[in-house]
């Protein structure tokens, strides 16, 4: 077949019209496969992305994160004055589902991260220093929910930090809502904020952690 199709001239020459009507019906039948599997291909790919879609959480935060100093204790800080301080405080961070599917086992987490952590695409694993929020809540579509992180140290607030809302959908893959605050001066923080999915294909990639390098002291 392949011959007859590289050397056409043999067909009037030799008068070979059958086979060559054969070899021309076989090249047609096998491009017609090949764009009817990538058809199908991309078929099965959009129906797989619609159902997905209409189970995977997307979590947004309202407002702004809430600090509330906790343990109050007055501290001299000079030969006959005192001055108030904390000894911890409460983070409150409101969160929405906006997305289609349910998001079930909500709860955050909060730690100080270095200066050259850059959030990515990828779920995170918390570290021995993070604190973790009491209680699970679930979120349908459009639930908003306050959820509260307590008994932060004073150090945390002072530094670089990540808070992460972290989810599961009904097939049980994780989603992650991550929050880097980084102070700006005068009170100001900037905020960053990333929703990252575990979609099956990428759920048995490693993890990276939100963890400071070793040896790095917190400011």
């Amino acid at each position: 077949m392949l011959y007859q199709f590289t050397h056409p001239w043999h067909w009037l020459t030799y008068g070979q019209n059958a086979t060559a009507i054969a070899a021309i019906a076989a090249c047609v039948g096998l491009l017609g496969l090949y764009f009817y599997t990538l058809y199908t291909r991309a078929m099965m790919e959009s129906q797989a992305s619609t159902a997905r879609a209409s189970i995977t959480p997307i979590l947004v935060t309202q407002g702004s994160i809430e600090y509330v100093p906790t343990n109050m204790q007055m501290v001299e800080t000079a030969p006959g004055v005192m001055e108030p301080r904390f000894a911890h405080c409460d983070a409150t961070v409101n969160v929405k589902n906006i997305g289609q599917g349910a998001a079930l086992y909500v709860r955050a987490w909060c730690q100080p991260i270095s200066a050259n952590f850059i959030a990515g695409s990828n779920i995170l694993e918390r570290t021995s220093g993070a604190i973790q929020s009491d209680g699970l809540v679930h979120l349908l579509q459009s639930e908003n929910a306050a959820i509260l992180i307590q008994g932060l140290p004073p150090e945390t607030l002072h530094g670089r930090r990540i808070i992460v809302v972290e989810t599961i959908d009904s097939s049980s893959l994780r989603h992650q809502l991550q929050i880097i605050q980084t102070p700006a001066g005068n009170g100001r923080v900037q905020t960053e904020v990333n929703m990252v999915h575990a979609f099956p294909k990428e759920s048995r990639k490693i993890s990276r952690k939100a963890a400071k390098p070793k040896g790095e002291q917190k400011s």
